[in-house]
């Protein structure tokens, strides 16, 4: 991720940090990536930690475009 993704997107170490944190936050939970795991979780993420919600959101996804 440090040298690019597939669409040459190079994210920050802090970018990379987060990133991880909330992968790991999830697999703590869930065994594998799925839309229903995902959905799950960010709903239990009350609405006023919306910027928390967007993190581990684009941290999954993330992980899912490179798993794929």
């Amino acid at each position: 991720m440090s040298k690019g993704t597939l669409t040459g997107k190079v994210f920050s170490k802090r970018t990379i940090d987060d990133y991880c944190h909330y992968s790991e936050l999830y697999f703590l939970k869930y065994r594998a990536v799925s839309t229903f795991n995902l959905k799950k979780e960010l709903m239990a993420i009350p609405a006023a930690s919306f910027a928390r919600r967007e993190h581990y959101y684009k941290a999954i996804l993330c992980l899912g475009r490179f798993l794929i």
